[in-house]
């Protein structure tokens, strides 16, 4: 149910972004009905999500123990039991790198690159990414983290990507 989430969500995304390309007025109204039958529709698919859970008791548990951790919602800790069933056996690392969030350096030789997260599972960093901003303005230990890094000098694009790996420790535990 949640892949078939995505595709509403990406193609309400993609309305979204050319509703104002200049439009005729009547083409931005049939655009927008769309986007409301596409909000319809996602709001219908999370809920089916939702009722899902309790039908695994063991998932329902699991799930239950993630929304504990401030910033992580239903739809994000349905997300990490469905594509991230190993969270809670591994190591922290193996965690990181699970997510997509391990630090990956461009070095070649003597140049020093800039290090960067990629790989792991996309769709696990991108509801990382939304409980991270979450948990950096209502988790009073990440805000204190987030909000040193960004005294330190640290960009956002570095400080949330932090607050990222600094959540999926406590979820991994």
């Amino acid at each position: 149910m949640l892949r078939r989430r995505e595709q509403p969500v990406a193609q309400r995304t993609a309305d979204k972004s050319r509703l104002d390309k200049g439009q005729s007025d009547e083409a931005r109204a049939s655009a927008e009905r769309h986007i409301a039958r596409l909000d319809a529709e996602i709001a219908g698919l999370e809920k089916e999500c939702q009722s899902l859970l309790p039908g695994s008791p063991a998932r329902s548990e699991t799930a239950a123990l993630y929304q504990n951790v401030p910033g992580v919602a239903q739809l994000t800790a349905a997300t990490l039991v469905a594509e991230v069933p190993e969270l809670g056996q591994i190591d922290g690392k193996t965690a990181a790198t699970l997510g997509g969030l391990a630090l990956w350096s461009r070095n070649s030789g003597r140049q020093s690159g800039r290090r960067s997260i990629q790989g792991g599972r996309g769709k696990v960093r991108r509801v990382l990414y939304f409980a991270a901003q979450s948990a950096a303005r209502h988790n009073p230990g990440l805000r204190e983290f987030y909000q040193g890094l960004h005294v330190r000098g640290k960009p956002g694009k570095v400080a949330l990507p932090a607050v990222m790996r600094q959540l999926v420790m406590p979820l991994n535990a």
